[in-house]
């Protein structure tokens, strides 16, 4: 429970740039380094916290710990995710006024945006090639058509994951059926 708790506070003091950037970190640590988890698993547990209602930080601790300890689990992830951006905004608000107008942290601000676009580029292709590794047809065309829809077409996410999730139903069932 510790080390989840330590690991999740870590990666949340680190994490600029919302969910996507805190999912690179999660994958690089729990997979690649403490081999906690799976690619796989990880996969799965964005896919779950990305369409479910809320931000995929929390949702994605909370899908982690569950995964590794259960409902237990669950908690201690979140507080070690939620307590260093509590205390970084509070901090922030207190000198507000101080920092609003700093050429100085508007120039940091600017700088650490780009550094976040960049991360998230990186963990849309990892994902994206994860998916391609799998060669199955059927995720792939997924994977172009919702990229066709929300890029080209600017349809929003919010219908083309409710599609998705419509089509994984569908799916299960269908399988659920053959056996």
């Amino acid at each position: 429970m510790w080390a989840l708790f330590k690991e999740m506070f870590v990666i949340s003091c680190f994490t600029f740039g919302g969910g996507y950037v805190m999912v690179t970190l999660m994958q690089e640590r729990f997979v690649q380094q403490l081999h906690w988890l799976e690619q796989d698993d990880v996969l799965d547990l964005v896919a779950i916290a990305q369409s479910a209602p809320g931000a995929l930080a929390i949702n994605g601790s909370i899908m982690l710990g569950y995964s590794l300890l259960g409902l237990k689990g669950a908690l201690v992830s979140v507080v070690g995710v939620v307590i260093p951006p509590l205390f970084i905004i509070g901090l922030a608000a207190y000198f507000y006024d101080l920092l609003i107008g700093n050429a100085v942290f508007e120039l940091m601000l600017v700088t650490t945006r780009a550094a976040v676009a960049a991360v998230i580029v990186n963990v849309v292709l990892n994902m994206s090639k994860d998916v391609i590794k799998s060669k199955d047809l059927y995720a792939v065309l997924l994977l172009v058509v919702a990229f066709v829809l929300t890029y080209f077409f600017k349809v929003s996410v919010v219908h083309v994951v409710l599609f998705c999730i419509l089509l994984g139903v569908v799916s299960c069932l269908r399988k659920r059926k053959q056996l």
